[in-house]
């Protein structure tokens, strides 16, 4: 790619933003970086770009397709290109063999980072020089100028992908799609077709979630080089064609790992891979996935299979991905384990983690920065897995209406958001309540961190600290039934009052018990002001018709304390219950209403809102009172 002569911009000047202004320093004729929050930016604000004079735009994956400066090069036919699109066309020839180095794409909801470090370390035992790089280690642009490396494993986000069309790599793999990110991309199937870039023009493996349905169909739809082999992976007996496990053994059905495709070829030991299994041998599923899908990229490079095999039986999985951070011992000999999954970001990655564990064993931190998700299909399909849970984020409202909706009766704890430094530390004195022996404190958020932490790193070492405290502090003293229990119900009363903290001067208006108690007491008082105008209204024609003239307004104060009494009544039923049935309730309402229209509706007065039912009919010449009684019945 030629640069010469060349004005750019480099919007954002993170890591990747810093990367391209450096890469490129040499080669454009002039580079400009735009960031609003950097002091040493070249331009501080995106309106003043002078754009008659752009040829390219470099752009950072913290603005979406729809940011208004993105919009405006597109109008006036300025390429647009992420990182990764520029890193592909600055390649340069390694020394080994004298080819730019080959490229291992890997992409995915959840499992990039594990897969992508598996495939570097095994490549690199085979002897070549094959850094993990892109959202980790090195920065793509400045590793693909680098004539040593031999393969650059690469770690592609899906905001990456959007701005990146030329890619043509050696191998490629995507782990997995779930929801996430969709108010980037706009939705789903957007997100889905930024993931898919990596199969275009793949030349030796491509590699993909069999066990996946959405995967599935974008690797048999993808366009590769010809001879390009697609092997799916899944963590039940393999098909043909495909990778997977069958009787403890990785067995493999698509001749990537040298057999005869279609031949059943035993591979390893699951039990060998020590960084897959808990102490007691229970399989990690997600990151047995993770290995599956490295090892079939790296078989597919064509990497030595014996020594690939070995590297894998000795990884180290990176820090928090499901790493046990503490441990205390409790008066019965047994543990209660404190473990660092910050890297769940969403909703899918927590899933994978919370199935790792056994029934009602889990007390779960949860919350941070939803990013538009919902969790209530999460909170269903764990619910037999979590046995109580810590509430931490300042966006706590999806969690807390997902476990109101699909698991009510589970005990919760809400975390203040308000004050930063003191989040973590209650948030594990909070699940240390709930913690007994055999139990396990597992922080796997499903949300992002940039909330309240610097990273997901940075959650995930605040929560290892305090976890270590947590045990130093306390040890066996908190494991007592006894004191749990009313440790347990005073936290989470102090957790229902945080809730509320928030709503301070004006936003106390928006303050949910306030609006409550608002509603409550403004229902009061209409009902009290329709009595009366019930009495203002009836009161003569009582009188005429030689009646008390609070008889009406007495009628209708008897139907306010039935009322009353239903309502009491309602509120003693299950809120589950009533969400189940408000919809029948409505249709009938709806039904009942849509009668007056019909000939079973009955005119009063010029007013059609009677009915006549069960054989009752109505005239104008009844009395008023039993004209009201039976419309009270039918409308």
């Amino acid at each position: 790619m030629d640069m010469s002569g060349k004005t750019v911009i480099v919007a954002g000047l993170g890591v990747s933003g810093q990367s391209m202004m450096e890469v490129l320093g040499s080669r454009a004729e002039k580079v400009l970086g735009v960031d609003e929050k950097k002091p040493d930016a070249d331009l501080h604000s995106f309106d003043r770009i002078d754009w008659d004079h752009v040829d390219l735009v470099m752009t950072s994956p913290v603005f979406n397709p729809r940011t208004p400066f993105i919009l405006e090069a597109q109008r006036r036919g300025i390429p647009v290109m992420s990182e990764v699109e520029l890193a592909w066309q600055l390649r340069v020839n390694c020394d080994s063999t004298g080819e730019p180095a080959q490229w291992i794409g890997i992409t995915g909801t959840n499992g990039k980072t594990s897969t992508t470090e598996m495939t570097s370390e095994m490549l690199t035992a085979c002897g070549l020089t094959a850094p993990a790089v892109g959202n980790i280690g090195k920065a793509v642009s400045h590793a693909v100028v680098d004539p040593a490396n031999d393969v650059l494993c690469v770690e592609l986000s899906s905001f990456q992908l959007h701005f990146t069309d030329s890619l043509a790599l050696d191998c490629a793999a995507i782990t997995n799609i779930a929801d996430d990110h969709l108010d980037w991309h706009g939705g789903i199937d957007n997100y889905a077709a930024d993931k898919a870039k990596v199969f275009h023009r793949v030349k030796k493996a491509l590699v993909y979630n069999a066990d996946d349905e959405r995967v599935t169909r974008l690797a048999f739809a993808a366009e590769t080089a010809e001879g390009c082999r697609k092997v799916g992976f899944t963590l039940s007996e393999p098909q043909d064609g495909q990778i997977g496990v069958k009787d403890g053994w990785i067995v493999d059905m698509s001749g990537i790992a040298g057999g005869k495709p279609g031949t059943p070829e035993q591979v390893a030991k699951v039990s060998e891979f020590t960084h897959l299994t808990e102490p007691d041998g229970t399989v990690y599923p997600h990151l047995l996935a993770d290995a599956l899908t490295a090892l079939a990229l790296v078989l597919g490079l064509g990497a030595d299979k014996e020594k690939a095999i070995a590297s894998l039986q000795q990884f180290t999985p990176g820090g928090h991905r499901i790493q046990t951070v503490a441990t205390a011992t409790t008066q019965d000999g047994g543990s209660i384990r404190f473990v660092d999954d910050s890297k769940a970001t969403n909703a899918h990655a927590a899933k994978a983690s919370l199935n790792s564990f056994a029934d009602k064993s889990v007390v779960w931190i949860a919350g941070g920065l939803a990013k538009g998700s919902r969790f209530e299909q999460l909170v269903a399909e764990q619910a037999h897995t979590i046995k109580a849970a810590v509430i931490i984020g300042k966006d706590q409202r999806p969690i807390l209406d997902a476990f109101a909706m699909s698991a009510p009766d589970i005990p919760l704890t809400i975390i203040d958001p308000a004050n930063n430094d003191v989040i973590m530390e209650r948030a594990v004195d909070a699940a240390g309540e709930y913690a007994q022996s055999g139990d396990v404190v597992l922080m796997a958020p499903a949300c992002a961190s940039m909330d309240q932490f610097k990273s997901y790193a940075d959650r995930g070492n605040q929560f290892a600290q305090q976890a270590q405290r947590w045990v130093n502090e306390y040890g066996e003293a908190r494991t007592k039934q006894s004191d749990g229990t009313r440790q347990r119900r005073q936290t989470a009363a102090e957790g229902r009052v945080d809730d509320f903290r928030g709503y301070v001067g004006l936003r106390s208006l928006l303050n949910p018990i306030w609006c409550f108690h608002g509603f409550r007491v403004s229902v009061i008082i209409l009902t009290i002001f329709g009595v009366i105008m019930v009495f203002s209204s009836s009161s003569v024609n009582m009188i005429a018709n030689g009646q008390s003239p609070w008889s009406q307004a007495i009628k209708q104060g008897g139907f306010c304390v039935l009322g009353l009494i239903v309502g009491v009544a309602c509120m003693m039923v299950p809120a589950e219950l009533i969400r189940k049935v408000s919809f029948a309730f409505l249709f009938v309402a709806l039904c009942l209403q849509s009668l007056t229209f019909t000939p079973l509706g009955i005119d009063v007065q010029g007013n059609k809102g009677w009915i006549g039912v069960f054989g009752f009919t109505f005239s104008r010449r009844r009395s008023s009172s039993l004209r009201y009684a039976y419309g009270c019945l039918g409308s």
